[in-house]
This record gives C-alpha cells, structure tokens and sequence, in this order.
C-alpha cells in the first residue's frame, strides 16, 4: 500500500461499490465539511487499463463528498493493492464497516443478499462473519430469496473451513404436538420429571430462537451494549458470569444430545 497526493479530479465513483443501500447521509457530510483537515486519508485502487493515473473510490465515500462540498483541489489517498478478479464491494464493505458511519442493519441485510446470490452454498454463518450478522438473521434472508426463486435451495453449504455440509433437514414447527415418553420402563412420578426436563429445554431452544425478532439485535456487539447500557457495567458483568456457566452446561446437554459443531452449515 503506498501514500500519494491526488488532484479529486483523479478519482472516480463507482455507485456499485457504495455498500450504503440510501446512499450518502447529508447531515453527516455537512459535518465532516467542520473537520475534514482531521479525517484519515480516503482509500482507493488504481483503474485497471487507464492511460492516465485514474483511481476508484472504495472508503471514504461520505469524506470525498466533504471535500468537493468545500471545493478542496487535493487530498492524501491510500491506494490498496488489489489483483484481477479482486471483489471490489467486498473490499469496500470491509473499510466502510470498521469506522465511520455505522452501515445499518438493511445495509448488512443487502450485503447478505449480495453473497447469497453469488454463493447459494456459502453456510450461513460465513455469511454472517463477513457481513456482521447473526446466522438467523442470514438464514431468514436465504429463505426469502429461495422463496422468491432468486436463489436455488442447495443441499450442502460450504463452511469457513472449506468444507461441504449438507444442510439439516427443516424443523416442523409442531408445537402443539404433546411430549411423548419414549421409554416406558420409569415410574409415573419420573416420567412426570421427565417431561418437565425436556420442556424446559424445548421453551429454552424457544427464547433462544426468538432472537431474530428483536430488531436490534443483529450482532453480538448488539447484544453486549444493550447489558451495558441497561444494567451497567457492574450488573453487566455479573450478567457475563450466569450467562457463561448456563450456557456451557446447556452446550453439554446439546452434544449429549447429538449436536456436532462441525457438522452444521
């Protein structure tokens, strides 16, 4: 990566690599016009096939704006090495989620939309790595898509670490449908006590599950700032301690159960 000095009529801008669905925030614009002497440098790679030194923007979209708006002639450019065959939105996405103005949560979901259809078989949770969202969220914006027909329904997905999976089979929502004992050779007090176990679990799979309709919480960063703000940092904490000790006993529960990280999509 090297540092140079550009003329603003050197640089172009590719609406297709603006990661925002609404695109520029003009209050926020007007206020980086105030400070703009203070503001990191832009970024942007070099045009493939120009005769002149031509660069496109791919961070820093709302700083360029400020800088025109206030008629600056030159700025300071990072310019990023790339290859052919480079993904240009993805690395755009990248710098424009680690600062600035936070990217919402539709322009997650559209990033999301973008991957999935151009990698149907990328698993849910590699989506979400690169697009900051939890897996349900992910899982909720494939099943829209395939409804649509906008992507096919694949049968295996590809984890993070390369390798197929194939996708587990849909849970039937039947939660009418009464717990039956499937061992009978217990008396009626410990089957009663079983029952009571196991539908502690499903209703706890349940909240767990619930989370995809809490709009804001999409990420993890979500969730810890939600404790944070709410109960502070000293309740917060003991929050951390419960959750941590619960959640390693229920993880244990689920492997008695059958459940293999390694096999998930």
């Amino acid at each position: 990566m090297q540092t140079l000095e550009l003329f603003l009529n050197q640089i172009t801008i590719d609406p297709a690599l603006q990661p925002r669905v609404n695109g520029l925030d003009d209050d926020y614009v007007k206020a980086l016009q105030e400070v703009i002497e203070f503001c990191p440098p832009i970024r942007a790679v070099k045009k493939d096939g120009a005769k002149n030194d031509v660069y496109i923007l791919i961070d820093g979209f709302h700083r360029f704006a400020a800088m025109q708006n206030i008629s600056l002639a030159k700025t300071i450019v990072e310019i990023i090495d790339v290859k052919n065959g480079d993904d240009l939105f993805a690395l755009a996405y990248i710098f424009n989620n680690a600062h600035g103005l936070p990217l919402t949560l539709n322009d997650r979901r559209a990033y999301a939309g973008k991957l999935l259809k151009a990698h149907p078989d990328w698993a849910d949770r590699e989506i979400g790595r690169r697009c900051g969202l939890m897996q349900p969220t992910v899982a909720k914006v494939r099943q829209e898509l395939e409804q649509k027909a906008s992507i096919p329904v694949v049968t295996e997905r590809i984890g993070r670490d390369g390798q197929k999976y194939a996708v587990p089979p849909k849970k039937q929502a039947d939660k009418a449908q009464s717990i039956k004992v499937v061992h009978q050779n217990i008396t009626p007090a410990g089957r009663a006590s079983q029952r009571q176990i196991t539908s502690y679990l499903m209703k706890l799979a349940d909240l767990l599950e619930e989370q995809d309709e809490l709009p804001d919480f999409k990420t993890l960063h979500d969730a810890a700032q939600a404790c944070h703000d709410v109960l502070g940092d000293k309740l917060a904490s003991a929050l951390a301690d419960r959750l941590g000790w619960t959640s390693y006993d229920i993880l244990q529960i689920a492997k008695l159960l059958g459940y293999r990280k390694e096999k998930r999509s």
